[in-house]
């Protein structure tokens, strides 16, 4: 019960959890009464239709703004810095015996990668620490996957209720 209003409020005002729908793909000289009349002519379960909300490609995918397009040229540019830094790190790093990172070699992946990935034997007297680690990370990826399932635009979105209500 607990779950179920909780994915009520998140979905509030949202057609998505809780109810069955449907997708129609129609020209976009149709309306909506015309949209209606298609589905209700091919109603084979029984059920009745309470709303129809009727997109266009423009609606689902509108043109750039200004802040669409600042925000892309400012994930280009980042983009931009950390391919030259990866390229400047591999050929310093292949060319030069002695080599030592520098500034320019701050957003480099590979060496940022190694870093990263790099794996050291700890000695700890409360080894079961690491253990409680993977347990708490295991937790938060699976809490992350059912929001992002139980939120997100599913066609029998009763049934994922239901069954994160009984799991």
């Amino acid at each position: 019960a607990y779950i179920k209003r909780l994915i009520s409020k998140i979905s509030d005002g949202v057609h998505m959890v809780g109810y069955p729908t449907w997708a129609l793909c129609l020209p976009s000289n149709c309306t909506d009464e015309d949209a209606k009349y298609v589905m209700s002519r091919s109603q084979t379960l029984g059920t009745g239709i309470d709303s129809i909300t009727c997109q266009t490609i423009e609606d689902v995918n509108p043109p750039l703004d200004y802040a669409a397009i600042i925000g892309l040229s400012i994930l280009g540019i980042v983009v931009l810095v950390v391919i030259m830094s990866t390229v400047y790190d591999l050929y310093c790093q292949n060319k030069y015996k002695e080599y030592q990172q520098s500034a320019y070699t701050a957003f480099s992946v590979y060496t940022n990668g190694k870093k990263l990935f790099q794996v050291s034997k700890r000695v700890s007297p409360l080894s079961c620490l690491d253990g409680i680690r993977v347990i708490s990370m295991i937790w938060i990826v699976m809490l992350h996957t059912y929001s992002v399932y139980t939120t997100g635009p599913v066609f029998n979105s009763k049934d994922v209720v239901n069954e994160v209500a009984e799991n």
